[in-house]
């Protein structure tokens, strides 16, 4: 499974995600930053639901497939915390994303006994069917019960 970090908290799973992204990966997609992005610098670009400053920002509902790049814009894709909230077409998102990028580094809720669906149980089924036969790896989980998050890198098969 991973390592299992005792503590909560943005920055931990941020932290983790960084470390899951390719050494040589020149341009990066961050999708639902706010106004809090995992990755910065001249060659990232942001997509969120709501406007921002970002410099290379794109205002748009992850939901709403196509994208507005051409396939193999971006040498990897960051979604912390948004797919639980793109719902239920998981897997053509999903898809696009891989339409997009060979490498995606995402962050889920993990085993939360949340009042909310959208958080509510999470696990690594939920995880496999939603990213189909790709390359899983690099697991890690964040945090304690009940706030747990699980961040992995997901490869594109050749």
């Amino acid at each position: 499974m991973g390592l299992v970090y005792p503590q909560e908290g943005r920055e931990l799973y941020k932290k983790a995600a960084r470390g899951l992204i390719p050494g040589g990966a020149r341009k990066l997609l961050e999708i639902g930053p706010h106004d809090i992005p995992c990755i910065t610098g001249k060659n990232v670009w942001y997509m969120d639901i709501r406007e921002n400053t970002h410099p290379n920002s794109v205002q748009a509902d992850a939901r709403e497939i196509p994208y507005p790049w051409t396939t193999d814009s971006f040498d990897a894709i960051v979604a912390l915390q948004v797919l639980e909230h793109l719902g239920p077409g998981f897997r053509s998102i999903v898809d696009e994303w891989f339409r997009l990028s060979p490498v995606v580094v995402v962050s889920l809720p993990f085993l939360w006994e949340a009042s909310d669906s959208v958080h509510d149980g999470i696990t690594e089924e939920t995880v496999d069917e939603w990213f189909g036969s790709r390359v899983l790896e690099g697991r890690v989980v964040i945090g304690k019960h009940p706030r747990r998050r699980i961040v992995f890198r997901v490869r594109r098969k050749s």
